[in-house]
């Protein structure tokens, strides 16, 4: 590590061991018609909270599907989180879209 650069006073080394738990690095990527199946299940119709609210059922339900196509529960997570992310761009850019779609018909209305 080169301290002599710009960030060193943001980045100094402390010399400790930071223990990450069950952090686990050994996740495989999953294929296209896996992340299809799993999708259908880790976002529901009218679901848009994050993970930390869901009720322990959800939980399990997300897991159990998860453990099915090989998949770890944190990964499942995460995919999760960027499927709403996903949700609601996509949801947000139609509602956009149908008010652009107005302004331009009173514009050329008028």
């Amino acid at each position: 590590v080169d301290l002599n650069n710009q960030y060193s006073s943001l980045f100094k080394w402390t010399g400790v061991k930071v223990d990450l738990g069950n952090w686990s690095i050994n996740n495989k990527p999953i294929n296209k018609q896996q992340e299809d199946q799993i999708s259908k299940i880790l976002v529901k119709k009218g679901e848009y909270c994050s993970s930390y609210f869901l009720s322990p059922d959800r939980l399990l339900e997300i897991k159990e599907a998860s453990d099915d196509v090989g998949m770890d529960t944190n990964q499942a997570l995460s995919l999760r989180k960027q499927l709403l992310v996903s949700k609601i761009i996509e949801a947000t850019s139609k509602r956009l879209q149908i008010n652009i779609n107005k302004i331009v018909k009173r514009y050329n209305n008028n």
